[in-house]
Formats: C-alpha cells, sequence, structure tokens
C-alpha cells in the first residue's frame, strides 16, 4: 500500500507549481508582512518609550499580539504542509485531529459529519478529498470572516460520495473569488480532475462560499 508521505511524487508539475506558489503567496502575505510591522512596531515604541509611557506600553501590547499571531500564522502552514498519513489514523480520525487543530487558533465553528467510513475509496481519493478541505477551511480561515463552517461528506447516489464544504461568512461574487483564490483555487480543481471527480465553487455576496465536489466510489 503506498504511504501518503510520497505524494509529492505523484503529483503532476501543475500541482506541485501552484502550491510552491500558493505557499510564497501564504508566506508573503501573512509571515513576511507582520514580521515588517513588528520592525515598524518596535521603532515606534523606541520612540515613546522617553517621551510616553502609556503610548509606548500600548504598542508594546499590540507587539506581544502581533507576534502571538505570527507564530500561529507559522504553525497552521507548517501543519498545512506535514504528511497527512490517513492510512495510519483513518479519515476520520485525520480530519477530527484537523478540525482540532483549526479549533485552536480559530473563532469560527467548525463542525463535520461522515456517514460513511469512506472504505469504498483508495488512498489517493481519499487524500484528495482531505486536501481539498484543508484548503478550503485555509480560504475559510483567511477571507469568510464566517462563525461557522460545516464540512459533510455522505454517499451519494451509490456510486459516488459527495462532499460539501459551506460556510455563513461574507461571500463574494465569482469573479472576485477567482482573483482571491487563484492558486487554491487551481490546486483544488487540479486534485479533483486527478481522482476523475466534479467541483463546484458557488458564493455570493454576504451568503459565504459553498463548495461541492462529487466524486466516483471506483474507478
Amino acid at each position: 500500500m503506498k504511504s501518503e508521505k510520497s505524494e509529492v511524487y505523484n503529483l503532476p508539475l501543475t500541482i506541485l507549481e501552484n502550491e510552491r506558489a500558493r505557499i510564497a503567496h501564504e508566506l508573503h502575505d501573512t509571515i513576511i508582512q507582520n514580521l515588517v510591522h513588528t520592525i515598524y512596531q518596535s521603532e515606534l515604541i523606541l520612540h515613546y518609550i522617553d517621551e510616553d509611557s502609556i503610548k509606548a506600553k500600548l504598542e508594546l501590547a499590540a507587539l506581544s499580539k502581533n507576534i502571538k499571531e505570527t507564530i500561529a500564522d507559522a504553525r497552521n502552514i507548517l501543519y498545512e504542509l506535514k504528511p497527512m498519513i490517513i492510512t495510519d489514523l483513518g479519515f476520520k480520525e485525520t480530519l477530527d485531529e484537523y478540525i482540532s487543530h483549526l479549533k485552536s487558533f480559530s473563532n469560527i465553528k467548525f463542525t463535520y459529519d461522515i456517514e460513511d467510513k469512506l472504505d469504498a475509496l483508495d488512498d489517493n481519493k481519499r487524500l484528495a478529498i482531505f486536501r481539498v478541505i484543508q484548503e478550503a477551511c485555509n480560504n475559510i480561515l483567511k477571507h469568510s470572516e464566517a462563525s461557522h463552517a460545516e464540512i459533510n461528506i455522505k454517499r451519494y447516489k451509490e456510486d459516488f460520495y459527495k462532499v460539501s464544504i459551506d460556510d455563513d461568512g461574507i461571500g463574494c461574487n465569482k469573479e472576485e473569488f477567482c482573483k482571491i483564490h487563484h492558486f487554491g483555487l487551481a490546486i483544488m480543481k487540479e486534485r479533483v480532475r486527478m481522482i476523475c471527480g466534479s467541483i463546484d465553487i458557488h458564493s455570493d455576496l454576504n451568503k459565504g462560499f459553498h463548495i461541492t465536489v462529487i466524486i466516483p466510489a471506483t474507478t
């Protein structure tokens, strides 16, 4: 049985390049920008420290908060990069661990319901489903401003599985979504295409995002 540890060697170049671009974009928009902001804050504290101790203390508190958020962002990126050993833990257990990870640093209420153990799916399909869920949740964390997100996986028309990821966030129109989530969207589509599935992404302003993936149980 092939381990998910070797998944990188089985992916097409397009997915690998899009994944690298997404990670670079993520690092720039979170870690790098937060660190630059930290430098500005520290310089401001040095300016205030002798002139206005109250402002210095306020800026120091803001600096501490920014550092904690940067650490949380870094941990989340590292978590997303680690191999998911679904064959060892099981799909439901792996998803449960991931949802617990999200809850540890996010105020969004993530819930999920798995109707089937996904035993009919091979390792590649289960891993692809998990990575799509992971990418969708990352988008929810970064852009949705949602209070609740729900993941559902169930049998669909006997020979298929239906995966739904929905949130109650601000949403946006299709053009804005494609622009904001270019790399993540491309990766999700390619992963679903590789396992002969279909993906539909729908969003309206102030009505959240709704992602539906249909995957054949057998090839």
